[in-house]
């Protein structure tokens, strides 16, 4: 017969650790886990036994698809999770690794919040949603950020099926992230954005899809003829037994050029519209090569100061207004 078995009650330098209901939402405390849960945990682990453990997790097919078959991005999560006190499971189906970066969910962003003791509110409907975070050092100075239809379409986010099937939740989790970057960034530890605003495609739980994403194979290349100096030809019909020279008898065949990826390609042109924030023909033919590239739907980060995310497309839009503006301004003057 099992017995069930207390785990101690921990202390700190403020006396016993106590948690309410709705911090404890979501987001287990580590502190007071019971014992048996440490199994799940790489505290306890030396650094091989991390890694076997990553590598058996990473083979199972319940798993999301960014971290099947790849150990050393389990690793990482789990490490991120470790780092901020979350138990193995809540930080493989809450953190998820987008095209490099670490991401939250937007519920977990909101329990990080509710757990570090700031108050939020929220309000949302299938048109609108509104956050207000209450910081617990300053509770008389709210932050609030607020997603409405009208805001997503000048982000050029309605065109994206996840925004037509689920626009309340994805006004939803936008409000959360953008709220909680202004309020209280240190909860984040870095992990900013969720993952549908680094441009995963996402369910309606803000969950990235297990959609395989194929890579493209360069083709092999054609063989190509050997160089021959004009004198060696002309050389070779007077005497067509004179061997060649070792130098020209053979050409090694050239090296497959690398196909860039749609990250490298949105990033060179995200730079170069950044760069040429001041020309207008510039920023016209980088939408133009942004379109064939079929990045223009793909998002970036915004100017400053709020840095919010928007596609290429509205980035460019945006420079180009301020472009024309300033060149009016000064045909004015």
């Amino acid at each position: 017969m099992a017995m069930a078995v207390e785990a101690p009650a921990s202390n700190t330098a403020e006396g016993p650790t106590s948690h309410t209901q709705n911090r404890a939402a979501l987001v287990p405390a580590t502190r007071t886990a019971p014992a048996a849960s440490q199994a799940l945990s790489l505290t306890a682990m030396s650094v091989q036994d991390a890694w076997g453990f990553a590598k058996a997790l990473a083979e199972s097919s319940l798993l999301p698809r960014q971290y099947q078959n790849n150990p050393g991005s389990v690793l990482w999560a789990l490490e991120y999770g470790r780092g901020i006190g979350l138990d193995v499971i809540t930080t493989i189906q809450s953190v998820h690794v987008i095209q490099g970066k670490a991401t939250q969910s937007a519920d977990l962003m909101a329990a990080l919040t509710r757990r570090a003791g700031h108050r939020m509110r929220m309000t949302s409907t299938d048109d609108r949603a509104e956050v207000t975070i209450y910081r617990s050092d300053d509770p008389d100075f709210p932050f609030t950020s607020t997603w409405d239809t009208a805001k997503a379409t000048r982000a050029k986010l309605l065109n994206k099926d996840t925004w037509r099937q689920y626009p309340a939740a994805m006004l939803r989790a936008r409000a959360i992230s953008e709220c909680v970057r202004m309020a209280c960034p240190e909860v984040l530890h870095g992990a900013i954005y969720t993952p549908e605003e680094i441009g995963a495609a996402v369910d309606a739980d803000g969950v990235p899809l297990d959609a395989p994403v194929p890579q493209p194979r360069p083709s092999a290349p054609e063989p190509v003829a050997p160089p021959v100096r004009p004198e060696l030809s002309a050389r070779q019909d007077s005497d067509e037994s004179a061997p060649a020279p070792a130098a020209f008898a053979a050409a090694a065949p050239p090296k497959p050029q690398s196909i860039p990826s749609r990250d490298e390609v949105l990033d060179k042109l995200y730079l170069q519209a950044i760069g040429n924030r001041s020309h207008i023909d510039a920023l016209k033919q980088i939408a133009g090569a942004a379109k064939a590239e079929k990045v223009i739907d793909m998002e970036v980060e915004g100017p400053p100061p709020t840095r919010e995310r928007m596609t290429l497309g509205a980035l460019i839009d945006l420079l180009l207004a301020d472009a024309q503006a300033a060149n009016a301004e000064r045909s004015a003057a």
